[in-house]
């Protein structure tokens, strides 16, 4: 009988380490070797060899098989020659059912799209549907399914209930190769694989209608893995940073899990609550605005952690997008750099001209980051803003916002025409361009009411100003104030 794990040879066969059986006899211990199907293939890797194996186990098995061989580090080069020649053309091609419209969505992709769809999908299997982060196991849970708090309380560190990653940083590291070798492959042979180059530029002297349309359909295919691939490899590089300590030439598991927790550390308590619940599916691929959210706060923590230890927010964020250039967008950099302004400015608050240039900096970057602004970034700036008496390039900076943000007036549209349009005459694309609208409203409405908050605390700073103190020069004046009022009526 196999131990657990082994129950399905195809899919385990390159994540688990064959089965093994010693026997002990008179002349010796024999050690007897399962061959799992991959090593049945390497064995004799010709062309009667692969199709009596595409009987056997399909075709798509085949093209799978072949190019992990490919791929298979320590070959030779004619072994993956071969193995590369077997992928590309020992399986069946796209093709389209002669009683069905010639149209893309009818077309049976080539057993190249799916040897590689298998091929990926048995390396993440054994982490996919897991938990990215791994809780404090003091943690504890009630009947409602929801942490118990009183358990959280009894920590000796309030700081971290998130304390490691659920898989080990070895194993990162593997699915992580594997992944840029197979990235490799591609690269070096997109001119050679049907359907990974767009067919008008390898086979644009094809005349036939119905080929055209497989190949594109197999293009399409292949972008979308290829872009998985890429988000894969970003993914569990980011990871990496998790676990990477750079203030330590040491790798011990101590140094990494203590460098993981610090991180961690700068997260709020909810919101490592709400990371433990994130599988490695929902880290790779969602587009579920909270989860990128919480991807946000965790680059944040890292940049945070960085700047702590003495390192500039320009190196850390090369770093960032020379490794997993997704998670951190050249928006996400400008931002930091705008907040990292901004508390300068803040150590300057005594130097009016050094504050001032600072200040002005930091409005400037986050008015290139505009689309990429969300409320929590907007008002900590505003915040900061206003603690150093910066009045009016506060509402300055939200005014432009709001204008530039809205640069097609969306906003001005949905409120001329009295809100969404009637759900029962709309159409669908009536819909989407209402909710484009909405959205936009309620954008301008949240940057006008910060507006306003200002223009309230204004006030109330300028009446608690002696009388006898206006004619002298002080940040805040009646004058100014006027002069935001009427700005606001200008633009509204």
């Amino acid at each position: 009988m196999k131990p657990r794990g082994y129950s399905n040879d195809f899919a385990s066969q390159y994540v688990k380490t064959p089965l093994e059986i010693g026997i002990l006899t008179a002349t010796g211990l024999h050690i007897y070797r399962y061959r799992t199907p991959d090593l049945i293939l390497e064995d004799s890797l010709t062309d009667k060899t692969f199709k009596e194996f595409s009987l056997k186990y399909g075709s798509e098995e085949a093209c799978s098989t072949a190019l992990y061989l490919a791929c298979k580090f320590g070959k030779s080069e004619s072994s993956k020659n071969i193995a590369t020649k077997l992928y590309i053309s020992g399986g069946e091609n796209s093709k389209l059912d002669k009683l069905l419209t010639p149209v893309i969505d009818n077309v049976e992709l080539s057993d190249r799209f799916y040897g590689v769809l298998i091929l990926l999908s048995r390396l993440v299997r054994e982490f996919w549907n897991k938990e990215v982060f791994k809780l404090n196991p003091k943690i504890k849970y009630g009947n409602d399914g929801f942490i118990d708090m009183n358990s959280v309380k009894e920590l000796n560190d309030l700081k971290s209930i998130i304390v490691n990653l659920t898989i080990k940083k070895s194993e990162i590291e593997y699915f992580l190769c594997s992944l840029l070798i197979i990235i490799n492959f591609f690269e070096e042979n997109k001119k050679n694989i049907p359907g990974l180059s767009p067919p008008n530029s390898v086979y644009e002297l094809n005349k036939e209608k119905e080929k055209e349309i497989c190949l594109q359909a197999d293009h399409i295919g292949f972008n979308a893995i290829l872009k998985l691939l890429s988000s894969l490899k970003e993914g569990l590089s980011f990871l990496l940073i998790l676990l990477d300590d750079e203030s330590s030439n040491s790798s011990s598991s101590k140094n990494i899990q203590s460098n993981f927790i610090e991180i961690m550390s700068y997260l709020s308590l909810q919101a490592q609550v709400d990371l433990s619940c994130i599988t490695f599916s929902e880290f790779f691929t969602s587009t579920d605005p909270y989860i990128t959210k919480l991807i946000k706060e965790v680059l944040s923590s890292i940049i945070n952690r960085s700047i702590v230890r003495g390192y500039s927010v320009e190196f850390v964020a090369k770093t960032l997008q020379e490794r997993c250039g997704s998670f951190c967008s050249t928006g996400d950099v400008l931002i930091f750099k705008a907040i990292e302004s901004l508390k300068k400015a803040k150590d300057f608050s005594g130097d009016n001209e050094m504050k001032l240039k600072y200040l002005q900096s930091s409005v400037k970057l986050l008015e290139q980051t505009k689309n990429s602004l969300n409320t929590e970034t907007i008002t900590e700036a505003i915040t900061i803003m206003l603690q150093l008496d910066y009045y009016d390039g506060a509402v300055e900076f939200l005014l432009n916002l709001a204008t530039n943000s809205d640069s097609s007036k969306l906003a001005l549209q949905y409120s001329t025409d009295g809100g969404v349009s009637s759900a029962i005459t709309a159409s669908s694309s009536t819909l989407l361009s209402d909710d484009l609208k909405k959205n936009a409203y309620n954008k301008r409405i949240e940057i006008y009411n910060l507006i306003f908050e200002i223009l309230i605390a204004i006030d109330a700073k300028a009446i608690e100003i002696p009388v006898f103190l206006l004619t002298v020069k002080v940040p805040v004046t009646i004058q100014t104030t006027e002069t935001m009022h009427l700005l606001i009526l200008k633009v509204t």
